[in-house]
């Protein structure tokens, strides 16, 4: 039988990094049979070869394959697609991590549609979340020329044939955005695209100590090189038209983050030199000058300058965008039954605090002339396009989990007259529901941070809401499916939303084996009389209710089929009228794994069983350490922030 997701992995030298993607796709809800997982070692010298040899051993479908050090991901994920056999393929990146439904939920959506790329919706832990506008709302069938052209990594679900009938290869060697030279050969021909929002299907882990190939130094030139290089293969791949436009003026919007005013400007004379000098190639071969009126007023400027060789007007404007900030103030926030209530307030300002000052002309408001080295802009450079006039949105993000939300906003924007100026306001409403604020599912357990995504001018930021001393928030919570929500005020100030879990749940403390029954030692707070367990899988079926004594319970785990989960939930009735119940969680259970049984911790903390295609590899007393200590510490992290 085909697979139907084969994911590749391109490895070299990650140490104890790689275990959290191991086990992310061991607990794949994906059935084990359509899972081909192939790692594509690059001369790995840390001993993951032989480790990673030890986890494919006793699963089919799963290889391991070694190769010279190529020194960069492209050579090890081309052989891994040559290799691959599924009906779709997806990317991982060797310390990064599936969660549980992720792949199940892009294959359904893919071949439902017959979608050529799935986008995942991405989490990143300890960064903003990426591309928000397409985890936003859940796309069938996406606008090829939408924001879909916005994120040209390569951890999305292709369909492998498409790939193949595209020619579709990875750039070899050290050659930076090589993800971006893939996707600029895949996005312009496919043909339906289609986008996972509503479930978090890729954790995207930024490392710290530096091992992310992302993070090395690498000179003005060669990275503007490689990014002028990605253009010119969208556009032998594009041909001239709108989609070749539309991903010219994203390539140039995006650039600019790589130009951060503050930054740039601190920077030593010779280096703003050579990466204005390196930027300014790029636009001058790939960026016309009659696609600049389509970019947002302060970047049209900066280009323009570019364009021209004007360094002195190019460093003014960027002196004039370190100038701006965006004043969000929080005016009221109230329970309306069981909905939270945000007022808030969205100024344009200058980082003295006054407000920022436009102009008028001929009806169009305009960013006042720029002082610099006697730079003049002509007024129509300075004109604001109708979505320079600004837009926020309200969002909670999990302090642990990174899961990001949106909340219904609505937005009125304000032009206020100051003197001889005009500046930027927005009166803004957001409400938020804990019970359905996850695209229609309660919002999980945890600490959840009140965001506001705004842009003005065309610039973006992502600020949690403040809130100061004179701020009244409401004294008491609201139930929200059986949890009592709460406001808080986080130490940095700003405004949370708290939904802790109910008083101890229900955990496993052990769990092991006796002959085809798993016998449950469970863990249930005084004064929960629990009497009985059930057992059900994800597709509604029922598998039965036996008798909890003392705190233990024997289940048959038997009548399943690869592919399989089983949940169990802790009631007070007794078996023959178990009412409402509780699902149990994993803690921190000792666990027996029996094939063809799999015992695991789900992204939420619960406890699961699933029947796998054959026995799991055997874990060394080395990495069940590892796994006891990752667990305790992500217990403590959630502690410490209230997730």
């Amino acid at each position: 039988m085909q697979p139907q997701v084969s994911v590749v992995v391109a490895v070299y030298n990650p140490g104890e990094n790689i275990d959290g993607l191991v086990d992310s796709l061991l607990t794949q809800t994906l059935p084990a049979d359509a899972l081909e997982v192939l790692f594509v070692d690059d001369g790995s010298t840390d001993g993951t070869a032989e480790r990673l040899q030890e986890v494919v051993a006793t699963r089919p479908g799963w290889s391991v394959t070694t190769i010279p050090n190529s020194g960069w991901p492209g050579r090890p994920r081309n052989v891994g697609l040559d290799r691959a056999t599924g009906e779709y393929v997806f990317f991982a990146d060797h310390d990064d991590e599936l969660l549980p439904e992720a792949l199940e939920r892009m294959h359904a959506l893919g071949r439902a549609n017959g979608s050529d790329v799935v986008y995942p919706k991405l989490v990143r832990p300890g960064r903003p979340t990426p591309y928000w506008s397409l985890a936003r709302e859940t796309l069938p069938v996406a606008d090829p020329l939408g924001d879909v052209l916005t994120s040209r990594t390569v951890h999305k679900l292709y369909r492998r044939q498409f790939l193949l009938d595209c020619g579709a290869r990875f750039p070899e060697g050290r050659v930076r955005l090589e993800d971006h030279h893939f996707s600029s050969q895949v996005l312009p021909r496919a043909r339906v695209v289609s986008v996972v929002a509503d479930y978090p299907c890729y954790r995207w882990i930024h490392r710290g100590d530096g091992s992310n190939n992302s993070t090395a130094a690498v000179s003005a030139e060669s990275y503007w090189g490689h990014y002028t290089e990605v253009l010119r293969v969208a556009e032998r791949v594009a041909g001239p038209g709108p989609l070749l436009d539309r991903l010219r003026l994203v390539a140039m919007a995006q650039a600019f983050s790589r130009l951060a005013p503050a930054e740039y400007l601190e920077r030593p004379e010779e280096k703003r030199r050579a990466q204005f000098r390196a930027v300014g190639d790029l636009v001058r071969e790939q960026f016309p000058a009659d696609l600049d009126d389509r970019l947002p007023v302060l970047k049209r400027m900066r280009v323009r300058a570019l364009r021209a060789g004007d360094e002195a007007g190019f460093e003014a404007v960027q002196r004039l965008r370190a100038r701006i900030t965006f004043g969000v103030g929080l005016a009221e926030v109230r329970w309306d039954g069981e909905r939270l209530h945000l007022v808030l307030g969205v100024a344009l300002d200058d980082v003295d605090g006054a407000p920022f000052l436009l102009a008028r002309h001929d009806g169009d408001l305009v960013v006042p002339d720029v002082p610099g080295a006697g730079v003049t802009f002509p007024v129509d450079e300075r004109r604001l396009l109708p979505d320079d006039l600004g837009t926020a949105e309200v969002t909670v993000r999990h302090r642990a989990a990174a899961t990001e939300w949106p909340v219904p906003t609505t937005v009125r924007l304000e032009q206020h007259d100051v003197g001889e100026g005009v500046t930027l306001r927005m009166h803004v409403e957001a409400e938020l529901d804990p019970a359905t604020g996850a695209f229609g599912a309660p919002l999980e357990d945890g600490t959840w941070s009140v965001l506001v995504r705004v842009q003005l001018l065309g610039e973006s930021l992502a600020v949690p809401l403040p809130t100061d001393g004179a701020s009244a928030l409401p004294g008491t919570g609201r139930d929200a499916s059986g949890r009592t929500a709460a406001v808080a005020r986080l130490g940095s100030g700003a405004l949370a939303l708290r939904l802790p879990a109910p008083a101890a749940p229900p955990e496993v403390r052990r769990a092991t084996w006796d002959g085809d029954r798993l016998s449950l030692d469970l863990r249930v707070a005084d004064g929960v009389d629990a009497r009985s367990l059930t057992v059900g899988d994800r597709d509604g079926a029922d598998h039965g209710v036996v008798e909890v004594v003392e705190g233990r319970a024997l289940v048959p785990v038997g009548d399943t089929s690869v592919g399989d989960i089983l949940d169990l939930h802790l009631h007070e009735g007794p078996p023959a009228d178990p009412g409402p119940g509780r699902r149990l969680r994993f803690g921190d259970a000792v666990v027996e794994d029996r094939p063809p049984y799999r015992l695991y911790r789900t992204e939420s903390g619960f406890f699961s069983v699933k029947h796998v295609a054959s026995p799991p590899a055997p874990r060394s007393r080395l990495r069940r350490a590892l796994s006891a200590v990752t667990r305790n510490d992500r217990r403590d992290r959630q502690e410490r922030t209230g997730g």
